[in-house]
């Protein structure tokens, strides 16, 4: 069987990040959230998404809608012909607060300063947010590392500044959660910026 077809990032005129996928088996994504509201439009064929405990089957037509900030994955799907388009709108108010939300505070203080035990704390937060806070934080991390690169910065770069072992460590995150190595993310921005 064959790896899917990756995602392709570009910008758009008016500066929008834009995503592409077609293929028959849509990618497995791990849980992730963007710092923008995300607006995926299935052209052809379906997708499945996971939103906390829920399984949600858009089908050609049809759009999601996913609020800044909010986890969701992308789960396994088989349906020829897929092709889908999602916009990435950058938005103010609690959502993008949530969603750029980063503490440096280990989540024992964050715990402690709740009032509660570290593991009380880490359910919690995982129930809310559908993600544990260190998955949260590499996920945020991640989304910093897209908003460097979407503003030309190096992948070693990022990689270094936000604190990932190495390279490799950053893109095979990137990745996971994306459906695109760094690399080729930063081309599509920059190639969709030459007219």
């Amino acid at each position: 069987m064959t790896a899917p077809d990756p995602w392709r990032y570009e910008l758009d005129a008016d500066d929008v990040e834009l995503g592409r996928w077609q293929g028959d088996s849509a990618p497995s994504l791990a849980t992730h959230f963007h710092a923008q509201l995300q607006c995926t439009f299935v052209l052809s064929g379906s997708r499945l998404f996971g939103i906390g405990d829920r399984a949600i089957l858009v089908s050609a037509g049809e759009c999601l809608l996913i609020p800044a900030g909010l986890p969701h994955r992308s789960l396994p799907h088989v349906h020829a012909g897929t092709a889908c388009l999602n916009t990435y709108l950058d938005v103010e108010g609690p959502a993008r607060a949530v969603a750029m939300a980063g503490t440096p505070e280990t989540v024992s203080r964050l715990a402690e300063r709740a009032g509660v035990s570290r593991e009380t704390f880490t359910r919690s937060f995982a129930r809310r947010t559908g993600l544990p806070p260190a998955a949260y934080r590499i996920v945020h991390r991640l989304n910093q590392g897209r908003m460097l690169l979407r503003h030309g910065a190096a992948v070693a770069d990022v990689a270094f500044e936000l604190g990932f072992a190495d390279q490799s460590h950053f893109g095979r995150l990137f990745k996971r959660r994306f459906g695109t190595t760094p690399g080729a993310y930063s081309r599509g921005l920059r190639a969709s910026q030459t007219f």
